[in-house]
């Protein structure tokens, strides 16, 4: 009698769920590779017990102090094992033959999705016609979870907030500079002292929860203070943000880099404010694992050219934004500079202005007994102190205390 499964018994075994039982023996806890998965540990569960209810045996016992595998499940991490060994030197010798067509299966997440991988493919058809390459876009969980089982080849997105992918390889390729945008006819669109708390009453439309854009902003809030709206429209898309910001009075967060176009054409304002998003990077995520096939790399390297090509940020400085950008930049530093010089000046009007009595009580120099004068007392970035010297014999202190 033969051994040999049907086909219908193959079919009720995802691949990629042995993958995730070997990961997790590996580590010996299922929010381990939860987080090395960059995952969450109820969805890596579901996956699991999927395996589990497909094969009618338990692999994982479960306590109070962790997980172990079953008697079964040892038996089939071995066997799992060796199944990924094979389905690698499968892969491999696939992609090493003569006579096979170069296809390379990249994941993107939106945002390279709509900057990069247009003009990428096509100049990897026009360039190398032997590499055909087939594009899936989708959250970012879900393209590290198919680079680790191997059903893609390279990744294009920017890294986790917090998780940390040791298994994956990333090679950052731009930056992106977030703000927040509306309509150029928003009623805020002329403010130039904003804060978060003031856009509370606007109408908001945000990334959905599993963006990598998403985790940004909510970082900033935090950073802030300041809940995130909790009636804001949520949309996958940053593309469809944008069209929704063009024709309505709603405000959102999207990267400068990709409503540029939009801004010169006097469609897209930027508001000013005094929060403070950080700059982050996109780019190649690759498995540590396995080296990428020689199509992957020459992709790769067309990518890395568009991304000269498109003059988009190399470094996170402020210097290679486009000049309407560093000009937002400098607003938002001299606020901040003119805030410092107030209080500053606050805070010396307020020491001159007691220096009188104390002088009269200790015999001080002060003869003349008047209060002195406030507008005298501002100057301080005046005369020899805006050059950089100070006056010669009198030290500031004993500028500030004769009122001078």
């Amino acid at each position: 009698m033969s051994t040999k499964p049907r086909i219908s018994e193959l079919d009720r075994i995802d691949l990629g769920d042995l993958v995730r039982v070997v990961d997790v023996a590996e580590r010996g806890s299922i929010r381990r590779s939860a987080l090395a998965m960059n995952t969450t540990q109820p969805t890596l569960t579901r996956r699991i017990r999927r395996l589990e209810a497909a094969l009618g045996q338990e692999v994982l016992q479960r306590s109070v102090t962790g997980v172990s595998l079953t008697p079964f499940g040892r038996k089939l991490v071995v066997q799992a094992k060796n199944i990924e060994c094979v389905l690698g030197r499968i892969l491999r010798m696939a992609e090493g033959g003569a006579h096979v067509e170069s296809k390379i299966r990249v994941g993107a997440a939106p945002l390279p999705a709509l900057l990069i991988l247009p003009e990428a493919v096509r100049l990897a058809a026009n360039s190398r016609p032997e590499i055909a390459v087939r594009v899936f876009e989708g959250a970012h969980a879900d393209l590290l979870a198919d680079l680790r089982t191997g059903e893609l080849d390279l990744v294009l997105a920017a890294p986790a907030v917090k998780a940390r992918e040791r298994d994956l390889t990333f090679k950052a390729l731009f930056f992106v500079h977030l703000a927040i945008i509306a309509s150029s006819g928003h009623p805020l669109a002329t403010r130039r002292d904003l804060c978060l708390g003031d856009l509370a009453a606007a109408r908001w439309a945000i990334p959905s929860p599993e963006s990598s854009l998403r985790n940004r902003i909510e970082t900033e809030f935090q950073r802030q203070r300041v809940p995130v709206p909790a009636k804001a429209v949520q949309m996958p898309s940053p593309a469809s943000l944008l069209q929704l910001v063009k024709g309505s009075d709603v405000v959102t967060v999207l990267p400068i880099e990709m409503v540029r176009d939009d801004m010169r054409a006097g469609t897209i304002t930027v508001l000013h404010g005094s929060w403070r998003f950080s700059p982050y990077a996109y780019g190649v995520y690759v498995r540590t694992t396995r080296a990428p096939s020689e199509a992957a790399r020459r992709f790769a390297r067309i990518v890395e050219r568009v991304v000269q090509d498109s003059g988009l940020s190399r470094t996170r400085a402020v210097t290679q934004l486009p000049r309407y950008v560093r000009r937002i930049t400098l607003f938002r530093f001299r606020i901040i500079t003119a805030r410092i010089k107030s209080r500053t000046n606050d805070l010396l009007v307020h020491v001159a202005g007691a220096a009188p009595a104390t002088n009269a009580k200790s015999g001080g120099n002060n003869e003349t007994g008047q209060e002195p004068s406030i507008v005298e007392c501002r100057g301080i970035d005046d005369g020899a102190w805006g050059q950089g010297r100070r006056p010669s014999g009198q030290s500031r202190a004993g500028r500030i205390r004769q009122g001078l």
